[in-house]
C-alpha cells in the first residue's frame, strides 16, 4: 500500500512536471504571442537559442502524444463512446476556461466563444481534432493491423512518412490541418511499437542513448541552419527546418520516449498522460489563454526574463489545475462513455456504415421532443432579423458621414450576424424567465414575441416620424397617452389591439390543444433562470468599461453608438440601442478635474466678469426677456434644391433680420431635438460636450444635484406651450432649471385663445402669443420666459391646409415626389402663418412700456427632404434662422450686434446680455467669451474611436463664415478656453459641483 501510494505520488509529481513543460513551451512557442522569438539587436543571443532549444521540446510533445496514445490504445478495439468522451472533456475544458478567463480577468471575444464551443471545426489544437480522429478509427485501425503483416504495414507508413515530408518541403506546421493524416501515421506507428520485438528488446539506457542522439543532433542543426539561412536569406527564417514537429529526427526522438516510458507505466496510467498531453496542448492553444498571455502578462511584464517566469508560474499552476480536474473527473468521463457505447456501440465497419441511418433516428427523435423549443429559436431570430431590417427607411444601412452607406440586406446577412444573435440571446433570455415562472411555454413564447414586435413597429414609427429610433427618455412620453396615440393615428392603433387580441387566442389555443409545461426539476429551474437573468442584465452596465456587461457586449461587437443615433439603430438594432442608453456615462471626467482646478476658473471668470461690468449698465432682472422656440421654423427658401414662385412666405422675420440681432443658429437636431434646444440655450451647456447622445432633460437635469439657468437672474420664469406638457419631462426640468409656472393644455393654468388654422390639429401662433401677452402683463417687473409653439410641428398633410396659395408653387429636386412636394407646401405654408403672428407679436409688444425682448429662433429643420442632403451640406442643414428683437420701451430697440452670423443655441444667454448691455456672472463671462472667441459649438458631434473601438464624442463647431472646424483646428488660446468650458460643464452636469459652492459663479449682481 505505500508503495503504491509513493509510486502514485512520484507519478503525479512526474506527470505536473511533463504538463508545466508542455504548457509553458507551447504558450511560449506554438503561440508565437511573445516578442522575443524572432532576433532582433538588442536580444540576448543565449537566451534566444534556448528558446528555440527550448521549441525543439514543445514540438517533440506532438509526434509523442500520438506514440503514446497509439502505443496504450494497441491491444483492444474501442467504441465510439471513448472518442465522444474525449470531445466532451475537451469542450467542457475549453468552456471552463473560456469562464475563468472572463470572470477572472473581465476577457472576451467572439472569436474566443467560437472556438470553445466547436473546436474540432474552428481548428482551435490541430493535437486535439487529430486525437479525436485517431480514436474514432482506432477499431478499423486494430482490425487492419491485426490482419495486416507487420512488417509490410511498417514499409507503407515508412514511405508514406517519406512522401509526406517531401511533399511538405521540410515545412510543416502542427496546425495544419493536413497532418492530421500524418497524427494518424504517428498513431498506428505507436500501436506498432508495443508489437515491434526490435524495439521491445531495446534497454531503457539504447533508447536513452538513441533519442538523446536525435535530440542533440537536431539541437545542433539549430547552429548549422542558422548560419546557412543567415548566409543564403539574410535572417533565421529556416534554422528550424530539421526540427519541425514530423522531421525524422523529430520520431526517433519521440519512438524512443515511447518505448521508454511504456515500459515504466501501466496502460490506465499510460491513457491518463496522452489525455493530459493533449488537453495541455488544447488549453495552450486557446484563444482564451492566448489573449490572457499576450494582453495580461506580456504586457505587465515586457521583459524576457520576468516574461518567461511568470509564464512558467502561470503553467505550473495551469498544469495541476489540469492534473487533478483530469484525475478528479475520470469517473465521470469513464460513466459518459459508457452511456455513449450503449447507444454509439460502434467497433465493426459494418456499424460505422449505420452512423446515417442513426444519426437520423437521433435527430427525428430530439427534434419530437423539443420542436417548439426549436420552432421558438428560430422565430426569434427571423424576428430580430426582420426588426433590424426595418430600421431603415430607404434600404440603406449606414449614416454616409462616418460610415460607408450599404445595402442593409446584404449588411445583415454578412456583416451584422453577431448583433442579431445577441437580440435573439435576450429574446430567448426573457422567454426562458417567464417560461419559469408561469411554467406555460406558449404564453411566454407569444407574449415575448408579441411584445417585441409591438417595440419594432414603435420604432419604426419613430424613425419615420423624427428620425430616432426609441429610447429610454420616451418612456416619459407614457404620460401622454392620449397625445401620442393621437399622433400615432386611429387606423395603426386598432390594427395593435387586433394584433394582440389575435395573440391572446393564440395562446389560449395552443394551451390547449398543444400544452408544453415546463417539466425542468427546480435546480434546473434555478440554474436557467440565473443564467437568463445575466444575460438580460447585462446592460446594466454595458457602457462601464472593465466590467462584465461590457466585456460580453463587446464579444459581440455591441459598442453603444450615440453619437450617429439612427445609424446606431440600423446596425444594433432597436433592442441593443435602447438598453445601451439605459447605462450612459453623462461625460468623461477630464485628466486634470478637482476642486482646485475649477476654484482657479472660477476665480478667472469673476475677474472677467468685473471686467465686462465695466461697462455694462442694465440689470437683467428689469428685463423681461422671451426665448421664442419657434417648432421647425426654417426660412422655406433656404431649402437645397426647392424653388416658391410668387410671394415670399416669410417677408416680416426677413425684415426683422435685416433690422436686429440676427443670423444662422446651429442646431444640434435635425427633424427632432426640440427639448435639447431648449436645454442648451437655458443652461449655456453644449449637446456636443457630453459622451454620448441623450435627452438633458431627462438624464442630466434629473440627475443633477443643482441644474442653474438662465432663469434663475429673474425675480420669475414661466413657460408655455400649446400642447400636452409631460414630453421630455418638462415639468420636473422646467422646476429645477428655475421655471416655476410651466402653463400647458391640462395645467392648472388655462390656455387661453384656442385657435388652429383650417384643419391643423394643433393650436396656432396666435394662441401662442396670445397667452405669452396675457404672462408679459400679469407680471410688473422683469420675467424670464420660454415660448415654446407648436404650430409648424410634423407631420405635414396636405389635409391640414385646404386652402393653401403654396400647394402650387413649389418645385426643385429635392420635391422628388408628390408626397415630399405636399409636405413641403404645407410647411412652407405654415411658416407663412408663423411670419404673419410673430409680426403681430412684435407690434403688440412694441405697444407695452417696459422693456421686452424676444429671442425668436427655429429649433431644427423638419424632416421633410431627403437625409442624403444633410450629409452632403451638414452645416446648412443644421442652420435655422434667429434675431433678438427688442421693442421700443427697451434702450436696446435699435441694436445690431455684430458677427453673429453662426452662433449657438448655447450663445443666447451672453448674446442677449450683450445685446441688453446688462450685467454677467462670472458663468456668464465665461460664456461671454466663448460666444466671442470661439465657433458655433452647438452643431452635432464629431467621433473618435479609441484602441477599444469604443466611438466618443467630439466637440465641432462652425465659424462665422459657416466653416464647420474640429477642435485640433483650434488655436492654442481657443482649446483652453474650450477646456475651461467643457470643465465647468462636467463639474455641473456630472462632477461635484465645486463651481457652485459659495453661489458666486452663477450670481449676477444685476440679477434678482
Amino acid at each position: 500500500m505505500e508503495k503504491q501510494r509513493t509510486r502514485l505520488t512520484v507519478l503525479g509529481g512526474t506527470f505536473i512536471l511533463i504538463l508545466t513543460g508542455t504548457a509553458l513551451l507551447n504558450m511560449l512557442i506554438l503561440n508565437r504571442s511573445y516578442a522575443f522569438f524572432t532576433f532582433s539587436a538588442g536580444n540576448s543571443v543565449k537566451w534566444w537559442l534556448a528558446l528555440h532549444m527550448g521549441s525543439v521540446l514543445s514540438q517533440m510533445t506532438i509526434p509523442l502524444t500520438f506514440l503514446l496514445a497509439g502505443y496504450f490504445w494497441a491491444n483492444k478495439r474501442v467504441s465510439v463512446g471513448t472518442a465522444a468522451a474525449s470531445w466532451l472533456r475537451g469542450w467542457s475544458l475549453l468552456l471552463l476556461s473560456l469562464v475563468i478567463v472572463f470572470v477572472g480577468f473581465k476577457t472576451l471575444s467572439m472569436n474566443a466563444i467560437l472556438e470553445s464551443l466547436f473546436p474540432l471545426t474552428r481548428g482551435v489544437s490541430t493535437v486535439f481534432s487529430g486525437m479525436i480522429v485517431c480514436l474514432v478509427t482506432q477499431p478499423l485501425l486494430v482490425r487492419w493491423i491485426q490482419r495486416t503483416n507487420i512488417r509490410f504495414l511498417t514499409l507503407v507508413l515508412g514511405s508514406l512518412w517519406l512522401v509526406s515530408l517531401f511533399w511538405n518541403h521540410f515545412r510543416q506546421d502542427a496546425n495544419d490541418p493536413i497532418n492530421i493524416l500524418l497524427m494518424v501515421a504517428l498513431f498506428m506507428i505507436g500501436m506498432l511499437l508495443s508489437r515491434s520485438g526490435w524495439w521491445q528488446k531495446r534497454s531503457l539506457w539504447q533508447l536513452v542513448a538513441i533519442g538523446g542522439a536525435a535530440l542533440l543532433t537536431m539541437w545542433a542543426s539549430l547552429g548549422v541552419m542558422g548560419k546557412i539561412s543567415f548566409f543564403l536569406y539574410g535572417n533565421y527564417d529556416v534554422m528550424d527546418t530539421f526540427t519541425k514537429p514530423f522531421s525524422v529526427l523529430m520520431v526517433v526522438a519521440a519512438i524512443a520516449v515511447t518505448v521508454f516510458v511504456g515500459r515504466l507505466i501501466q496502460q490506465s496510467e499510460g491513457r491518463m498522460l496522452v489525455v493530459a498531453l493533449t488537453m495541455a496542448n488544447l488549453v495552450s492553444q486557446a484563444p482564451t489563454l492566448s489573449a490572457f498571455i499576450s494582453d495580461t502578462i506580456q504586457n505587465k511584464w515586457p521583459g524576457f526574463l520576468h516574461f518567461l517566469l511568470t509564464s512558467a508560474i502561470f503553467a505550473g499552476v495551469l498544469a495541476v489545475a489540469l492534473l487533478g480536474l483530469i484525475w478528479g473527473t475520470q469517473p465521470v468521463w469513464t460513466r459518459v462513455a459508457g452511456r455513449l457505447d450503449q447507444q454509439w456501440h460502434l467497433t465493426t465497419v459494418a456499424e460505422y456504415a449505420r452512423i446515417p441511418t442513426r444519426l437520423n433516428t437521433w435527430g427525428r427523435a430530439v427534434f419530437s421532443q423539443h420542436w417548439h423549443q426549436l420552432v421558438a429559436v428560430a422565430v426569434f431570430y427571423v424576428t430580430a432579423f426582420v426588426s433590424f431590417l426595418s430600421m431603415t427607411r430607404d434600404g440603406l444601412v449606414g449614416d454616409g458621414l462616418l460610415s460607408k452607406r450599404e445595402p442593409v440586406l446584404p449588411y445583415l446577412l454578412l456583416k451584422d450576424q453577431k448583433m442579431i444573435v445577441l437580440t435573439t440571446l435576450m429574446l430567448i433570455a426573457a422567454c426562458v424567465v417567464l417560461h419559469v415562472i408561469t411554467t406555460r411555454f406558449w404564453v411566454s413564447f407569444l407574449l415575448v414575441e408579441v411584445s417585441y414586435s409591438i417595440w419594432t413597429i414603435a420604432n419604426r414609427m419613430k424613425i419615420g416620424l423624427r428620425n430616432e429610433s426609441v429610447l429610454p427618455a420616451d418612456l416619459h412620453e407614457l404620460k401622454s397617452l392620449p397625445e401620442l396615440f393621437a399622433m400615432v393615428g386611429t387606423a395603426k392603433i386598432v390594427l395593435m389591439i387586433l394584433a394582440i387580441l389575435l395573440a391572446i387566442g393564440a395562446i389560449v389555443f395552443l394551451e390547449i390543444r398543444l400544452p408544453r409545461p415546463l417539466q425542468a426539476k427546480w435546480p434546473a429551474r434555478i440554474g436557467l433562470i440565473v443564467l437568463a437573468g445575466l444575460i438580460l442584465a447585462s446592460p446594466i452596465h454595458v457602457n462601464q468599461k472593465g466590467s462584465y456587461a461590457n466585456a460580453f457586449n463587446r464579444a459581440f461587437g455591441n459598442a453603444a453608438d450615440f453619437v450617429t443615433p439612427i445609424n446606431g439603430v440600423q446596425t444594433h438594432g432597436p433592442l441593443l440601442q435602447f438598453t445601451n442608453s439605459l447605462d450612459v456615462q453623462l461625460m468623461d471626467e477630464p485628466d486634470d478635474y478637482s476642486a482646485e482646478r475649477v476654484a482657479a476658473i472660477v476665480q478667472k471668470y469673476a475677474a472677467q466678469a468685473k471686467q465686462i461690468n465695466k461697462t455694462r449698465t442694465a440689470n437683467i432682472k428689469d428685463q423681461t426677456v422671451i426665448f421664442n422656440l419657434s417648432e421647425s421654423f426654417v426660412d422655406p427658401k433656404r431649402f437645397p434644391d426647392t424653388h416658391i414662385d410668387g410671394q415670399d412666405p416669410i417677408p416680416n422675420v426677413r425684415k426683422l433680420m435685416k433690422q436686429t440681432t440676427s443670423g444662422y443658429m446651429m442646431s444640434a437636431g435635425y427633424g427632432g431635438g426640440t427639448a435639447n434646444m431648449e436645454y442648451e440655450s437655458f443652461s449655456g451647456f453644449i449637446m456636443s460636450g457630453f459622451t454620448h447622445y441623450l435627452v438633458p432633460f431627462t438624464q442630466v437635469v434629473t440627475r443633477s444635484g443643482r441644474a442653474p439657468g438662465f432663469a434663475d437672474d429673474f425675480p420669475s420664469g414661466t413657460a408655455i406651450h400649446p400642447y400636452t406638457g409631460s414630453f421630455y419631462n418638462r415639468p420636473q426640468a422646467y422646476r429645477k432649471m428655475g421655471i416655476k409656472t410651466f402653463k400647458y393644455l391640462g395645467s392648472q393654468y388655462k390656455i387661453i385663445d384656442q385657435s388652429k388654422i383650417q384643419n391643423s390639429p394643433y393650436l396656432s401662433d396666435n394662441t401662442a402669443y396670445a397667452n405669452a401677452l396675457q404672462q408679459i402683463n400679469q407680471v410688473g417687473g422683469g420675467q424670464f420666459m420660454n415660448l415654446v409653439t407648436m404650430q409648424n410641428h410634423m407631420p405635414y398633410d396636405a389635409s391640414f391646409y385646404p386652402d393653401n396659395p403654396f400647394q402650387d408653387t413649389v418645385s426643385g429636386a429635392a420635391l422628388s415626389n408628390d408626397a415630399i412636394t405636399s409636405s413641403y407646401a404645407t410647411y412652407t405654408y405654415g411658416t407663412y402663418e408663423t411670419d404673419k403672428a410673430v409680426k403681430k407679436f412684435i407690434d403688440e409688444i412694441d405697444k407695452i412700456k417696459k422693456p421686452i425682448t424676444l429671442v425668436f429662433y427655429g429649433d431644427h429643420y423638419p424632416a421633410i427632404i431627403d437625409n442624403d442632403y444633410v450629409l452632403k451640406d451638414p452645416v446648412r442643414m443644421h442652420a435655422t434662422d434667429f434675431f433678438i428683437y427688442s421693442n421700443k420701451a427697451s434702450r436696446a430697440h435699435n441694436t445690431k450686434l455684430k458677427k453673429t452670423h453662426y452662433s449657438g443655441t448655447n450663445d443666447f444667454i451672453p448674446m442677449v446680455l450683450e445685446h441688453l448691455n446688462a450685467k454677467v456672472s462670472p458663468y456668464e463671462a465665461l460664456l461671454t467669451d466663448v460666444d466671442h472667441d470661439l465657433p458655433a459649438l452647438s452643431m452635432p458631434a464629431g467621433t473618435k474611436t479609441d484602441a477599444d473601438g469604443n466611438t466618443e464624442n467630439v466637440v465641432q463647431g462652425v465659424t462665422n463664415k459657416g466653416k464647420l472646424v474640429t477642435v485640433d483646428k483650434l488655436t492654442k488660446k481657443q482649446k483652453q478656453l474650450l477646456a475651461d468650458y467643457q470643465m465647468i460643464q462636467y463639474d455641473i452636469t456630472s462632477g461635484k459641483q465645486y463651481s457652485l459652492k459659495g453661489n458666486t459663479f452663477m450670481k449676477n449682481p444685476g440679477g434678482k
